[in-house]
């Protein structure tokens, strides 16, 4: 038995981006990482609220807190990713798979 398959395939910008968001929050301890950097931060937005009476309220700095959390995740899943598949060539090659009963 000669019997070849042969498997061709290009990966595309938004398959990368799923699989990077993937392997990033599969991980319990980058998930917990953010958690601890998100209630440090709160503290000391806090604390800062505090030394500052008059000048920030609290809730501004609560806020300029969750802004910064989310332009964070941002660029950590979408633009660093998108930027790094733009600028490597080799994510756009096609790749071909052989698969026979000796090999692949």
């Amino acid at each position: 038995m000669d019997d070849e398959v042969r498997i061709e395939y290009q990966l595309t910008e938004a398959e990368y981006l799923a699989a990077n968001r993937l392997i990033f929050l599969s991980k319990p301890n980058v998930l917990l990482m953010v958690m601890v950097l998100s209630m440090l931060l709160l503290i000391g937005a806090f604390l800062l609220s505090l030394l500052l009476e008059g000048l920030f309220p609290l809730w501004t700095m609560i806020l300029f807190v969750s802004l910064f959390e989310g332009l964070l995740f941002y660029n950590v899943l979408v633009k660093m990713p998108r930027t790094y598949y733009r600028g490597d060539g080799k994510f756009r090659d096609n790749y071909e798979i052989a698969f026979t009963d000796e090999h692949i």
